[in-house]
C-alpha cells in the first residue's frame, strides 16, 4: 500500500498542498513513526499544538544545521529504545499466543494479521496486562494524543482486536471493557 516507510518525518507547519497540522493528522492515522516539526512560526501556541498532536521535537526557524541533526539522532534514540521497551512480553494460553519481541499473533495456531495500529494497541495492554488502562492512557500511548475527544477510535480498534482474537468477540475474555474508565488485557490465568 504505502512504498516508503520512513523512520522519521520533519513536518513544517506552511506547506504547499497541506498545511503540517493536517499532515500530522493523516500520519497520526496510520503510524506512530517520529515526528518533528520545523517552522519560523515558533509562538509558544503553536510549539504547544504540535507536541500535543504527537511531534516529538520542534525546531524554530532559522536554525543550526548541527543542532537540527543532533534533535533528529535524538529522536531516532527515543524511538529506538521505546520500541526495544515495548517488545519484551509474550502472552500464551491454549487459545492465544502474543510474542511482542517477534510481533507474532497466533489464535488457534493461525497466525492473525494486524495493522500497525491495532498491533500498537495490542501491544500496550499486553504490556500493561491485568491492568486498567484509562482511555487517556491509550490514546496518548497507542496514538501519542493527549486530546482525549479520540476515544471513539480507541471503541473501533478494541472491537476490531477482538473480532480477530477472541473466540466469541460479544462475549470476550482478552479485551475487557471497565465502563466510562477504559479497557483492560485480562490474562486467562488472572481470571
Amino acid at each position: 500500500m504505502y512504498t516508503q516507510q520512513p523512520d522519521l518525518v520533519i513536518v513544517d507547519i506552511v506547506m504547499p498542498r497541506m498545511d503540517g497540522w493536517e499532515l500530522i493528522n493523516r500520519i497520526r492515522q496510520l503510524s506512530d513513526l517520529p515526528i518533528m516539526m520545523l517552522s519560523a512560526s515558533s509562538s509558544d501556541q503553536n510549539i504547544i499544538r504540535g507536541l500535543k498532536m504527537g511531534a516529538c521535537s520542534f525546531v524554530s526557524k532559522p536554525f543550526n544545521t548541527d543542532i537540527l541533526l543532533a534533535k533528529v539522532e535524538a529522536v531516532l534514540r527515543q524511538a529506538v529504545v521505546k520500541d526495544r521497551e515495548t517488545k519484551t512480553a509474550v502472552y500464551t494460553d491454549d487459545h492465544l499466543f502474543i510474542s511482542l519481541h517477534t510481533q507474532k499473533v497466533e489464535v488457534a495456531g493461525q497466525p492473525i494479521k494486524l495493522s500497525k495500529t491495532e498491533y500498537k494497541l495490542l501491544a500496550y495492554l499486553v504490556t500493561n496486562a491485568n491492568r486498567l488502562l484509562t482511555y487517556d492512557q491509550i490514546v496518548e500511548n497507542v496514538w501519542g494524543w493527549r486530546n482525549t475527544d479520540n476515544v471513539s477510535n480507541v471503541h473501533v480498534y478494541i472491537s476490531r482486536l477482538r473480532q480477530k482474537l477472541e473466540a466469541d468477540p460479544q462475549n470476550p475474555q482478552y479485551l475487557l471493557l471497565e465502563y466510562a474508565t477504559g479497557y483492560r488485557f485480562q490474562t486467562v490465568a488472572a481470571q
